[in-house]
Parts: structure tokens; C-alpha cells; sequence
């Protein structure tokens, strides 16, 4: 029974270490736990018997010369070894040491998280948590999960385990690794990610962790644009949606044509290059389908003499209002409340929100149905405009101009503002093949684009979805449909003639639905709040340079005056922070403006634990004179915009 195997240890000891893991396992990773039972159920074994299956006998566990274990796997009749045959205990301290080396704390900040590809017989992650001493967690992933259930045989896992900072993923596809991640990171710590491998165990699998890599810097891009976008545009998405608040109190909500069109054919119009080629069969299916066009492509149908049913705008930039730049058509609008507010002011036509985020929805949603109107957001216009046709009960769904490639070259099709050669583009250009298998090239954000639609089109299962974008990229869940099959595709003797002066009639008559009194009376209110949080975080903001340069000047040495002083401030700080928290209002409206101070705040407080004393307090004061001179300069820029919107609400 105790005889000792070719592992080293014996059968009793490697049951014992067993039992031990699973016990600990089971408490604090309940579901990699039912991913053992799983395996076990996979091999048609009990989990008691699979650390006997795993290890017993000649297995491939072998004892290091000196300290530790080491797996062996036969590789053209030789073995080959996962850790060093002599030490393997040593060879992860060594690895853990060099790893922790790799991060400055004083110019790169107290947050490490760490993505180690590989986790074997786990040595070296466990010496991760013995020395790693900045916050921050540790990812470890694994193509294979038998390597794992070897070490809970002779590797005590107890102690990582229960610790929270270790996160294990084992046989996981990239993409869900790398969406994973970047849901636990957040948008503030992407850029405190570092990718390492434990080569031994990442040689084993090349392919596999190249893929992780790959998704992981693909994911960790896309949340830094998302956070890039919200810290540039934050500003200005609060200052176009005050000043369309006018043309929301007017305005139609999206919901109010929920399944208004249920059953009728709807084309999407995008603007890639493939558009100029199916312009003559759209001028001849808008008898017979209604047209949703994006706002970059609405000037090309205009031109061409087709007069789509609907323009979607959404952009909070100012470079959208080019494409509405001297339009006089009255097609109507759908907008987003916090588009860029020159797109609304120039339109001349019948105008419907759609909202695509939560933006301050907390406040408006007491005046009117306002959460109501919310639609998918998406990457893109075309994504919203495609959920917009759901909505609107339409089927088929026809995209054109959604190339989502350099179709012939060029980015956008022939007149439209920001047509230019590919080469003139400065994004990196990805090598694939269009719907018809040609070599054609794209982008990382034409892919984003796309794998929203395979993802949504699927929630619709008896919708009808073609992809008529001609030479553009395959969608999964859209049929591929050629330039001479659009006609075939809607009802040749349906007319939309009917539907289209009912649908005039109703935008005429119908009233709106968002209490404009009532908005006007609580913006009244909400600025006198926010005259009041200015004046206090002016007073905050004097009182944290006071306790700076009350630590500045203390050269390291505390004294009893000091303190006294100290506590004071912090005594009235508090009570402005309190009296700042009741004005919920106020918080809620600068819930956006405070995305890109967040980021700045917490880097600013970013203290190492052995920091002393006078360090504390300096950061600490310093971080709060940024909380509180941000907080003085949102509310009486907000201020301005409330007071401007209602002077505009008060007029019309």
C-alpha cells in the first residue's frame, strides 16, 4: 500500500494531497470543481478514482533530484520533461522572481495583473502569491487540464486556492479567455495587464497560447478605444445632449414603432464602396421595401434620386454633421440624444430618438418614457440601424454597403465625405477573403462590426437576413445575395405608397411623449444644486492644498500641532463629502463627465503600502485636490449647459 511509485511519493501520501486539494478546491473553485467531476465523468470514473488514474504507478509524475516534480511525456520515443528534472521548486522561484522584477512600481503604479500562459504542476504560480506584492490578479490559463489533476496529487494547493487574487482557466477557447479577462480587469486597469509565459509549459502548445495572446491584445485594444472614445468624447457627449433636449421634448420615441412595421422588407443602407453598384436596384426596390440609411450614406442616395424612409445618426463627433451639411430633404431622423448637436439643429425633417446607452437615464426617465427607447448599441451606425429595422418588426432585413473591407480599394463609397484609398489609411490592414472567396483586405474594427451582427442575428431566428453588399465581407446568419438577385429578394407587387402617408400622418399628429414643463421645472432645481456642489468643492479643493503643504513642509517629522491640523481637515472634508452625496441629482449628471477623472484619480492614489507616513499624506492630499478642482470645474461647466438648454426649452 505504501510502496513508493515511480512519482516519488507514495500511493497514501498522493491520496492524502488529493483529498486535501479537493476538499480545498471544492470550497473556494466550485466550478473548476465540476470541471473535475466532468473529466472524471468523461473517462467513466469516480473523482476519487481519477487522482488513481492520474497517478498510480508508472505514470508520467516523476521526482526531481532534489526538490520537487517534473511530468514526462514521450515525444518521438523520448521522454520529454514539463519542469527541470533536478529542482523544480527552484527553476519557478527563479521564473516568479524575474517576472516580479519585470514591474516598476514607482513608474508603472501598485497594479500588476498578470496573464501567465501555462499552468502545469503550478510551482510557479504558487510562488507568485508567496512574493507578489502589488494588487492586481493573476490569470493562468492552460490548454490542458491533466496536468493540473497530476499536481493535486503532489503539489499542496490549499493556500492558492483560497486565494482570491488566482484566477485558473483550463482547455478554454481564446475569445472567452480574453472576454473573461477584460470583464475582470476593467476599463481602468487594461493597460496594467502584462502577458508572460512559463515556457515550459507554454512550449508544449504553441499554437493554443498564440491564439490567447492574440485574443487577449485583440479584446484589451478594443476596451482601451472604448475607454479612449468615453474620456475623449465625455465632454462632449454632455453638451449635445443639453442642447438636444429641445428636439428630444419634440421628438418621437423609437418604442413607438415597435412591430410598426411588421412584415415589411427593409433595406440597410451602409456606405462602403460596394454602394454605387447597387444604386440603380435600390432607386427600383424602394417601391417595394422600406430604406434605413446611415447617415455617412444618405447623401449618395440623395443624390442618386432615392429618398430613403429613415436617416440614423448617432456619432457624438463633430465630424458627423458633415454628412447633413446642407440637406434640405425631410426624411426623418432617428437620433441619439447625445449626438453631436449640430445634426438635429440642421435637419429639417420629423425627428425620433433612439437611445443606445443609459446615458443619464436615471434622471430623464421621470418625464417621459425615456429608458423605453432604447436600442442595441453597436460598434457602428449600421449595427443600430439593423437593430432599429428589428424593432420595427421589418423582415427581410437587406444590407447593402456593408462591406466591411476594402472593396475596390477604397474605404467608403463615391460621395461620401470620407472616401479615401485604402493606402490612405492609416489602420493596420488584415488579410481575408470576401463572400465570393477573393482576397480582399480589413480591419480589426470592420471584425468588431461584424461579430456583433453574428451575434445578433441569431437572437431573431425566424428573421430573414440577406447580405447584398456586394463584393464585401460574408456575415454569418445573412444570406449572401448578388447584385442581380436583390430584385428577387421583395414582393414585386407589394407598394409601400399607403404605408408611407399613414407612416407621414402619424409623425404629424402623434404627440410627444416627454413631460417638457415638468424637465424644465427640475432643471430649474438641478441648477441651483449644482451652484451649490461648486461653491463646496471650491472650499474642498483649497483645504486639500492646505494639507499638502502641510506634509510638504513637515520634512518627515510629525508633531502633535500637525496632526491636530490635519484632522481638522479631514473632519470638514468630510462633512463637505457628505453634503456633496445628497445632491443625488448632481451626481447622477456627472456620472459621465467623471469617466476620465477616474482614471486619473486612482492612479494619483495609487500608495504603496510601506509608504511612509508624509508620502501618505502628500498623495493623499494631492489626489484629493484633483477630486475636488474637477468637481468645482464639471458642475459650472454642467451649470452653463443647464442654463443654456433651459433658456432654449423656455423659447420654443
Amino acid at each position: 500500500m505504501n510502496k513508493v511509485n515511480q512519482s516519488g511519493v507514495t500511493a497514501e501520501e498522493q491520496k492524502l494531497t488529493w483529498e486535501r486539494n479537493l476538499k480545498a478546491l471544492k470550497l473556494y473553485r466550485a466550478e473548476l470543481y465540476r470541471q473535475m467531476e466532468e473529466e472524471a465523468l468523461r473517462r467513466q470514473v469516480s473523482l476519487e478514482e481519477l487522482a488513481v488514474y492520474i497517478g498510480d504507478g508508472d505514470g508520467p509524475l516523476r521526482p526531481c533530484q532534489r526538490k520537487g516534480h517534473t511530468y514526462a511525456e514521450a515525444v518521438g520515443g523520448r521522454p520529454v520533461f514539463l519542469h527541470s528534472r533536478y529542482d523544480s521548486v527552484r527553476e519557478a522561484e527563479d521564473w516568479a522572481a524575474g517576472i516580479l522584477q519585470g514591474h516598476n512600481r514607482e513608474v508603472q503604479g501598485n497594479i500588476d495583473h498578470l496573464v501567465v500562459l501555462g499552468v502545469g504542476l503550478g510551482y510557479h504560480l504558487i510562488e507568485l502569491l508567496k512574493h507578489k506584492e502589488t494588487e492586481g490578479k493573476i490569470f493562468a490559463v492552460d490548454s490542458r487540464l491533466d496536468l493540473f489533476l497530476a499536481s493535486l496529487t503532489v503539489v499542496d494547493w490549499q493556500t492558492a486556492f483560497a486565494d482570491k487574487r488566482l484566477l485558473l482557466f483550463f482547455g478554454w477557447e481564446s475569445k472567452d479567455f480574453a472576454e473573461a479577462l477584460a470583464e475582470t480587469v476593467g476599463f481602468y486597469q487594461c493597460d496594467s495587464v502584462r502577458i508572460v509565459d512559463y515556457s515550459p509549459v507554454a512550449k508544449w502548445n504553441g499554437d493554443y497560447y498564440k491564439q490567447i495572446i492574440e485574443e487577449v491584445l485583440y479584446v484589451l485594444n478594443q476596451v482601451a478605444a472604448e475607454l479612449a472614445t468615453m474620456m475623449h468624447f465625455s465632454g462632449l457627449w454632455m453638451e449635445n445632449l443639453f442642447k438636444n433636449l429641445p428636439y428630444v421634448c419634440g421628438a418621437k420615441g423609437i418604442n413607438q414603432f415597435k412591430d410598426y412595421f411588421s412584415g415589411v422588407p427593409a433595406i440597410v443602407v451602409a456606405a462602403g464602396p460596394s454602394l454605387n453598384k447597387v444604386l440603380p436596384v435600390l432607386k427600383e426596390a424602394q417601391r417595394h421595401a422600406l430604406i434605413i440609411s446611415v447617415g455617412t450614406a444618405w447623401k449618395v442616395l440623395l443624390k442618386a434620386g432615392i429618398e430613403p424612409d429613415f436617416v440614423v445618426a448617432i456619432d457624438g463627433g463633430t465630424a458627423g454633421w458633415y454628412h447633413f451639411e446642407g440637406t434640405e430633404c425631410e426624411v426623418p431622423l432617428i437620433f441619439d440624444p447625445k449626438v453631436y448637436w449640430g445634426i438635429p439643429f440642421v435637419h429639417r425633417g420629423p425627428k425620433i430618438f433612439a437611445v443606445t446607452s443609459d446615458f443619464l437615464g436615471q434622471w430623464l426617465y421621470r418625464f417621459g418614457p425615456y429608458q423605453e427607447q432604447q436600442v442595441q448599441s453597436g460598434p457602428s451606425v449600421s449595427n443600430v440601424a439593423f437593430d432599429i429595422a428589428r424593432r420595427m418588426g421589418c423582415d427581410p432585413i437587406v444590407f447593402t454597403g456593408l462591406d466591411l473591407c476594402y472593396a475596390d480599394g477604397y474605404t467608403h463609397a463615391d460621395g461620401t465625405v470620407w472616401r479615401k484609398k485604402k493606402e490612405q489609411d492609416d489602420r493596420k490592414r488584415i488579410p481575408t477573403i470576401n463572400m465570393y472567396g477573393e482576397p480582399v483586405e480589413t480591419t480589426w474594427a470592420f471584425q468588431i462590426f461584424r461579430t456583433w451582427f453574428e451575434t445578433e442575428i441569431p437572437k431573431s431566428p425566424h428573421l430573414h437576413v440577406y447580405n447584398a453588399s456586394v463584393g464585401g465581407l460574408a456575415i454569418e446568419g445573412a444570406e449572401n445575395a448578388r447584385l442581380e438577385e436583390i430584385p428577387r429578394l421583395f414582393d414585386a407587387g407589394r407598394d409601400l405608397t399607403t404605408l408611407r402617408q399613414a407612416l407621414r400622418e402619424f409623425l404629424k399628429t402623434s404627440p410627444p411623449f416627454i413631460d417638457r414643463d415638468a424637465l424644465t421645472a427640475d432643471m430649474e432645481r438641478v441648477s441651483h444644486e449644482l451652484t451649490q456642489v461648486e461653491r463646496l468643492s471650491r472650499r474642498g479643493r483649497d483645504l486639500s492644498k492646505r494639507m499638502h503643504s502641510l506634509y510638504a513642509r513637515s520634512q518627515g517629522g510629525q508633531t502633535d500641532r500637525m496632526n491636530r491640523t490635519a484632522g481638522n481637515i479631514l473632519k470638514e472634508l468630510e462633512r463637505i463629502d457628505a453634503k456633496i452625496r445628497e445632491s443625488q441629482e448632481v451626481n447622477i449628471l456627472l456620472t459621465l463627465p467623471f469617466q476620465s477623472l477616474y482614471y486619473e484619480y486612482f492612479r494619483r492614489l495609487d500608495v504603496p503600502d510601506d509608504a511612509d507616513e508624509q508620502v501618505k499624506g502628500k498623495k493623499i492630499a494631492e489626489a484629493g485636490q484633483l477630486l475636488y478642482d474637477s468637481i468645482y470645474r464639471m458642475t459650472g461647466e454642467t451649470n452653463k449647459l443647464v442654463k443654456e438648454s433651459l433658456d432654449s426649452l423656455k423659447k420654443d
